[in-house]
C-alpha cells in the first residue's frame, strides 16, 4: 500500500472555490496530499507558470498537525531561473506509535509581491 496519496488537480490560474486567489506565476503541482506517518518524507512539487526568474519562500503552517511533534518545520527560500520550471521541497513527517485521527498542516508560497 502506498504511503503517499496524491490528488491531482488542474493547475489553471482560476481562483478556487473559497475565493483564494492563486498566484499567476507559481503554484503547487498538486493541492492535496494524504500521507501515512510512516512515509518519512513528503515531497511537494512547485510548478512555475512563467518563463522568468522567480524567488519565493515556501513554508509549513500548523493546522491540526503541529510541528515539531507531527512534522518538522520547513521554510525554504526558492530561486527558480528563467528556464527552471519545477522545484521540489521536502517536509519530514514524524512517526509515533500513537493512533491519530486525520491531521492537517498547510504549505504556503510567498512571493516578493506577497
Amino acid at each position: 500500500m502506498s504511503k503517499v496519496m496524491v490528488n491531482q488537480v488542474d493547475n489553471d490560474m482560476a481562483d478556487d472555490k473559497e475565493g483564494v486567489s492563486r498566484n499567476p506565476k507559481i503554484g503547487f503541482s498538486c493541492l492535496h496530499y494524504m500521507v501515512s506517518e510512516s512515509c518519512g518524507i513528503l515531497e511537494i512539487k512547485l510548478t512555475k507558470k512563467v518563463q522568468e526568474d522567480l524567488v519565493c519562500i515556501v513554508r509549513t503552517v500548523d493546522g491540526t498537525a503541529c510541528q515539531p511533534s507531527k512534522y518538522k518545520k520547513m521554510e525554504e527560500m526558492v530561486t527558480l531561473s528563467k528556464t527552471q520550471m519545477e522545484h521540489s521541497c521536502k517536509v519530514e513527517i514524524v512517526d509515533d506509535p500513537e493512533y491519530h485521527e486525520d491531521l492537517e498542516f498547510y504549505i504556503e508560497i510567498c512571493t516578493e509581491q506577497g
